[in-house]
């Protein structure tokens, strides 16, 4: 979706916001390096966000991140031990590949990774940084197309910004404190009133960025697959291969399979995936990997430790 129509679809009413108009906003803004959903024909600007490679072809124009490996943690260290509480801050760090897609017709899409760590609070403030690396292409034809359009800058910059402080109508706090532990109730939230994508998207929201008790992280789980549309695959795995549950659902508008995978003891999100099904954008093959994100670690932290 291009970033003109994400404002618009996002951006709050003059008159002060509802707490659902908040909390649409909040999500829009942490969408900025997360998953998106891209439909067909596209027409976008860069976008910062990931996907998993297919092809690499080195470039010596494209930044390259020359940190150290971070390393993988445990399922246990995706759980927080500690209440998210007034002056705490839900702790979020991932790293990922999503695709950007310029242009239509001749245009051309790479693969930006990308490494995330969020600090949020309950009244929905906060601090993100972000940072990019090295360009991934699906294809020959995408990276000849970047070329002739000039090598343009992909990346960026990443962020380093506080979150919630400058929104219109103030931050949009957490919603997920507020979920019933009773999974019927529980499914009758997600649904009430929306598609089966955006009862999917909000299941997997309230587990992604968000603090949930392990209460509530039990009922996610267990009614995810009670949404129309969604399977589960109890032999699942994030793109760095930790098993887990996976639920998995078909966005046939645009053309994209979502797998998001949880760790059935802790019930906390390992990762999504994104994959094509027929038909999606400048034919690409059904299956191909266009984004995932992978959770390194959830903590419930006292202060924003990079904040100047």
């Amino acid at each position: 979706m291009p970033e003109l129509e994400l404002l618009k679809r996002f951006a709050p009413p003059p008159t002060t916001p509802a707490p659902e108009a908040r909390q649409a906003a909040r999500e829009a803004l942490l969408k900025r390096t997360r998953r998106r959903r891209f439909p067909k024909p596209l027409l976008l600007v860069p976008a910062l966000a990931a996907v998993a490679a297919v092809l690499v072809w080195p470039d010596r124009e494209s930044p390259v991140d020359e940190r150290p490996a971070t390393p993988r943690p445990a399922h246990g260290e995706l759980a927080p031990t500690r209440p998210l509480t007034p002056g705490r801050y839900l702790y979020t760090r991932s790293h990922s590949e999503w695709l950007t897609v310029v242009g239509d017709g001749q245009g051309y899409a790479a693969l930006v990774p990308n490494q995330r760590e969020s600090w949020m609070s309950l009244d929905g403030t906060g601090w993100m940084t972000t940072s990019n690396g090295k360009l991934t292409w699906l294809s020959d034809r995408d990276r000849d197309r970047w070329i002739a359009a000039g090598r343009p800058d992909l990346t960026g910059k990443g962020d380093d910004a506080a979150i919630g402080v400058d929104d219109q109508g103030g931050p949009a706090p957490m919603t997920t404190p507020s979920l019933p532990t009773d999974p019927g109730r529980l499914l009758d939230e997600l649904r009430r009133g929306k598609t089966p994508d955006q009862s999917f998207e909000g299941f997997r929201s309230a587990l992604q960025e968000s603090y949930a008790t392990p209460a509530q992280r039990a009922a996610l789980y267990e009614i995810a697959d009670r949404i129309p549309g969604v399977t589960r695959d109890p032999a699942a795995q994030d793109h760095d291969g930790r098993p887990g549950t996976g639920f998995t659902f078909d966005d046939t508008d645009n053309k994209m399979r979502t797998q998001v995978v949880i760790d059935p003891q802790t019930h906390a999100l390992l990762g999504v995936t994104a994959t094509t099904l027929p038909g999606y954008w400048d034919d690409y093959k059904p299956g191909t990997v266009i984004g995932w994100t992978v959770i390194d670690r959830v903590e419930v932290v006292d202060r924003i430790k990079q904040e100047p």
